[in-house]
């Protein structure tokens, strides 16, 4: 249509997810009527009347207490894993002063909200059902329960089209599909049996072959002519969910927008993997197909029916009392480097912004393998390396699937002394800054970013990304930004230039 008129879509009640909604006025019950009659005209009292008899009254019958009446919480919301009081005031449309207000049992200091906290929500209507919840955030990410459900581990599992089809994996060589599929959920941090999923609800292609020729080039929905491709609408999936999981983490995602025009409210109740289903069924869905998708023959059905039932598993990723480690300056004690890129995304062109970017100091830009070494920024073991990618696991399991975990990217790593499995100590030497990766760089520098239980963790959020005292604080734009130094006072603004007044060296704590 030309001038498509937007419509406001409320599920349920359209004003209940708006803070300025009136409750229906309740009818007044009216006055029973009480009609006074005129007094009797006196008469003459008779003299000595006889006695009157005073009737007995029988015993008074004993009172019968009313049975007990379970009395439901009113305008509470049960916190859930991974709630921050900054979220919950953006979802629910409150000012943190005002949630902290009617729940003074919040932490003041705390960055997480204990799960299963009753937290008074007086603005919204909670008698309205709601919305249906469709994965469990541990089961959305790729993260502890992954160890418990491996999905495909050759072509033979994966159905005949995900084995037949090759696209291009990264910037080296062709794979099979499900090795492309496989490859995209361990590096987004992505459940791979939920994009399985996905793929088999909106195209069959997990079980069987295309309908169409359409959904063959479209298998996830996405009609946009730049996503056309196996390859192309994976990456697209995965940006969409990962936008949907971190934008409801953060509190600033709270309506999304169907293809047919209609804005969809976010119920505040929801968890973050559900949402970022929502989000990415919301980019090709009209409101009939959206509400399909999410109710109880959609995608969670499809979900269930193809791995079985996870909500019974019980892990939670983000636990309230959870600290960061101290993590020091990713290069060696005394070498002076650049602070070249602030808070941008941890993985691609994904949310969160939860990376920062450092490269040595050199006279020109480049992709010149530097000679400056990178450095363990903490204890731990080497869980993965790949393509200019190192995993750095901090629990010891040597899994990145689980505890802290720090990615470097853009690494060139000393494979003579640098395997999977190596114990590395805080100063060990990984290898050199370089331009090698999943997502290509046009200068060496060095990218890291930190999981928690495979979930990425934002830069300026809750837990701050803090290397050797030095504090990210989030730009205007990805890659702007500043590191703070409190102790020193000192303040250091992103470049991504060779300046050398931007120098920051690992020699200060």
């Amino acid at each position: 249509m030309g001038n498509r008129q937007h419509k406001l879509f409320l599920a349920g009640c359209a004003a209940v997810l708006t803070a300025g909604c009136v409750a229906a006025q309740a009818a007044v019950p009216q006055r029973a009527r009480i009609e006074l009659q005129p007094a009797a005209t006196a008469e003459p009292t008779p003299t000595a009347p006889p006695p009157t008899a005073v009737p007995t009254l029988p015993p008074p019958t004993p009172t019968v207490p009313a049975p007990a009446v379970e009395v439901k919480p009113k305008n509470f919301y049960r916190s859930q894993p991974g709630d921050t009081v900054p979220a919950l005031a953006g979802r629910f449309g409150v000012s943190e002063g005002d949630l902290r207000a009617a729940n003074p049992s919040l932490p003041m200091t705390g960055v997480l909200v204990a799960p299963g906290s009753n937290l008074l929500v007086s603005m919204f209507d909670f008698s309205v059902p709601p919305q249906p919840q469709i994965i469990p955030d541990n089961t959305f990410v790729y993260g502890p329960l992954q160890e418990l459900y491996p999905v495909i581990n050759d072509g033979a599992q994966a159905g005949p089209w995900l084995a037949s089809v090759r696209e291009k994996d990264g910037e080296t060589y062709r794979a099979d599909g499900w090795q492309v599929l496989q490859k995209a959920a361990r590096n987004y941090s992505i459940n791979p049996r939920l994009l399985l999923a996905l793929l088999e609800y909106q195209s069959g292609l997990y079980t069987g072959n295309a309908p169409s020729k359409e959904q063959e080039t479209y298998p996830f929905g996405l009609k946009d002519w730049q996503d056309a491709g196996f390859a192309n609408q994976l990456r697209g999936a995965v940006l969409l969910l990962n936008e949907g999981y971190y934008g409801w983490r953060a509190g600033t995602l709270r309506s999304l927008t169907l293809a047919d025009g209609w804005v969809w409210r976010l119920d505040p109740r929801l968890n973050a993997g559900s949402v970022a289903v929502y989000n990415l069924l919301a980019q090709f869905s009209s409101l009939p197909e959206f509400e399909r998708a999410i109710g109880a023959q959609g995608v969670a059905a499809t979900l269930s029916a193809l791995f079985g039932e996870a909500t019974s598993l019980n892990v939670d990723l983000l636990p309230a009392t959870l600290q960061q480690p101290q993590w020091q300056l990713p290069f060696t004690a005394g070498v002076i480097w650049n602070f070249t890129g602030g808070p941008h995304p941890a993985i691609g062109d994904s949310q969160p912004w939860g990376a920062v970017d450092f490269a040595p100091g050199l006279t020109y830009a480049g992709c010149d393998i530097s000679g400056d070494w990178v450095t363990a920024v903490a204890n731990g073991v080497v869980a993965r390396i790949s393509s200019g990618v190192l995993m750095l696991d901090l629990d010891g399991d040597g899994r990145e699937t689980t505890g802290w975990v720090m990615m470097y990217m853009h690494l060139e790593v000393d494979t003579a002394n640098i395997i999977e499995g190596t114990q590395v100590q805080a100063g060990t030497r990984l290898g050199h800054p370089g331009c090698a990766g999943e997502t290509r760089s046009t200068s060496s520098h060095v990218h890291l970013a930190r999981k928690y239980n495979g979930e990425w963790i934002a830069a300026d959020g809750p837990l701050p990304f803090e290397l050797g005292g030095w504090r990210a604080v989030t730009g205007a734009k990805k890659y702007q930004g500043q590191l703070l130094n409190t102790r020193l006072g000192s303040t250091l603004e992103a470049c991504m230039c060779v300046a050398d007044n931007q120098l920051l060296s690992a020699a200060v704590p």
